[in-house]
């Protein structure tokens, strides 16, 4: 069989074909379309290069050659398909061989897709012939303007997160060990403690104070001084200095002064019964105060 013989249909247009080639009664006809999806491609999009053959009867009347990649000019390929399907018209069937062609293109400027050449062979006839595609022009253009800041908005956000786990790496990788980090002292948690009560009314003051107080001396004695009296506090105080005991007890007497008689205690000496207690916890919390 020749190509004379042969009835070729190159579809150079953007539709596929349409038309069919009746038998001659004696040897089947095959039929080509070949098509791109669009004479001009953006940076970033992709082209599709589509062959078709198609004829009438059974898929094993013609045996298809594995096409060979076709010579590209500033495209270059991502990947390939083929299809196989059979359908009827006008009551014959008729078997139709796909090829598609993903193509990307390397920069700005023409493109040129070149010749394909499809090897056949015809099983009825004991013969082999070949199509050859014709060579296609592409344009390649510049990304869109909106495709362009999506890609900037893209690459910003991907810094601003790459950012945020550098930086949380290099926090993780220099935070202090749980032991390196310094515990403060009873004295300086009962000094920051006080410090919040300044502005607050004298009674308000030294009732804050003395839960404080008791607060401060339940953990250096261990022992529960919630619901003693002032005496019986101080008779747990064993183990404190008589100077200390003294101050200790001249606190807890005003703070029992300012919550049964508020009346007789001004601002300055609800300050001053504060003032007594933040010497009594020098020089563990020094540095606090200072």
């Amino acid at each position: 069989m020749k190509k004379a013989a042969i009835s070729l249909i190159f579809s150079i247009c953007l539709n596929p074909i349409h038309g069919w080639t009746q038998t001659n009664g004696q040897t089947a006809e095959i039929q080509i379309s070949a098509q791109i999806s669009s004479p001009s491609i953006r940076i970033g999009d992709t082209l599709a290069y589509t062959i078709t053959l198609t004829w009438p009867g059974e898929q094993n009347r013609y045996l298809i050659e594995e096409l060979a990649p076709p010579l590209l000019e500033n495209l270059h390929l991502l990947g390939t398909k083929s299809e196989l399907s059979l359908f009827q018209q006008i009551r014959t069937n008729y078997t139709r061989k796909k090829y598609e062609l993903h193509l990307a293109a390397d920069s700005i400027g023409p493109a040129k897709i070149g010749e394909l050449t499809i090897n056949y062979y015809d099983t009825k006839t004991d013969k082999s012939d070949s199509f050859v595609t014709p060579v296609y022009e592409v344009k390649v253009k510049a990304t869109s303007v909106a495709g362009q800041r999506f890609l900037w908005f893209l690459l910003a956000v991907m810094i601003l997160l790459g950012l945020g786990y550098v930086l949380r790496f290099y926090r993780r990788i220099n935070r202090p060990a749980a032991e390196t980090i310094p515990t403060k002292t009873l004295e300086q948690q009962a000094l920051q403690k006080t410090f919040a009560l300044q502005g607050q009314d004298p009674k308000d003051l030294l009732t804050g104070l003395k839960k404080i107080l008791v607060e401060y001396l339940e953990s250096k004695t261990g022992q529960n001084l919630t619901r003693k009296t002032t005496n019986e506090v101080l008779a747990s105080l064993e183990g404190f200095e008589n100077g200390k005991r003294e101050i200790l007890r001249q606190v807890l007497e005003e703070c029992d002064r300012a919550r049964f008689n508020p009346d007789l205690i001004g601002q300055n000496l609800a300050k001053a019964t504060v003032g007594k207690f933040n010497k009594l916890l020098e020089p563990e919390g020094k540095e606090l105060v200072e």
